[in-house]
């Protein structure tokens, strides 16, 4: 038995290394007289700050610039914007505009504006118009890229993708957790909620790590608002079941502190929820 664990100890690690190997030095020669659409950011363009007392902060930032010649299709101006409002002009005809709309909230939230773009608009000027809501997005830098959405998406989906795959493991061991101590429970083989608990806070920080990135907004664009309200209920909840798993640690006598906290955190998170309302 030993021999054979080291012997697939030794074939595992072989295997690592020659795959690490193949994925640094290994590349196909590909040589194509058809070259795929350009993707670039852009950046030479020009800001300037307007005061604006119809602004709720009171400004609005502009940002400027020219388009590269565009000879392909499936071109798209892409960028993020969080808590701020946007507009878009194309030579100064308006061809994209976003605001909170009427229903919950005055913030759209964390969105990606993609304005698609055409051979037409070669050397055309590009004026975005970014209004900040809240003191928060003040300052806050916006990046734009132009090229094919797929590249783009390729791109954002290498950045968040360590982040998707520890959230989706979170969310399975906290559904994982939840359902075998309500079984145990249920067939009286336990007594306990811990891992009921547990399992709470750990589908939660999963649920609130994976609504809070930005490939999240980009695939869900129509809900990137409830993506942002549900970031931030998840983050205020997430203490309550972590405080309530170790009280549940104490064998049955129960911690006033603990549960003084946990009652406390609940109370702050519906209040934020009906501010929000």
């Amino acid at each position: 038995n030993k021999i054979s664990a080291i012997a697939f100890a030794a074939l595992l690690l072989l295997f690592i290394v020659f795959s690490v190997i193949m994925l640094i030095a290994e590349d196909n020669k590909i040589d194509s007289l058809r070259n795929e659409p350009p993707y670039y950011k852009v950046t030479d363009a020009a800001v300037t700050e307007i005061e604006d007392s119809s602004a709720p902060l009171g400004m609005r930032r502009q940002y400027s610039f020219s388009l590269d010649n565009i000879d392909a299709g499936d071109i798209s101006l892409t960028f993020c914007t969080v808590h701020q409002l946007v507009t878009v002009e194309i030579d100064g005809e308006t061809v994209y505009t976003l605001s909170s709309g009427d229903g919950i909230g005055t913030s759209p939230s964390s969105v990606w504006t993609t304005v698609p773009l055409y051979p037409s608009d070669s050397g055309r000027q590009i004026t975005v118009t970014i209004t900040p809501v809240y003191k928060s997005s003040l300052n806050r830098e916006v990046e734009f890229a132009v090229g094919s959405k797929f590249d783009f998406f390729a791109e954002r989906f290498r950045i968040d993708m360590p982040n998707i795959v520890l959230s989706m493991l979170c969310i399975f061991v906290g559904i994982v957790l939840v359902l075998t101590q309500l079984i145990m429970l249920i067939a009286r083989k336990a007594s306990s909620w811990d891992s009921v608990y547990l399992g709470c806070f750990s589908l939660i920080m999963g649920v609130w790590r994976i609504t809070d990135t930005r490939l999240s907004a980009l695939i869900f664009e129509n809900n990137a608002k409830a993506l942002g309200y549900i970031t931030i209920f998840a983050l205020f909840i997430l203490p309550v079941p972590l405080l309530l798993y170790i009280d549940e640690l104490h064998g049955g006598k129960r911690c006033l502190l603990l549960r003084s906290a946990a009652t406390a955190t609940g109370a702050v998170a519906f209040i934020v929820l009906i501010l929000q309302l």
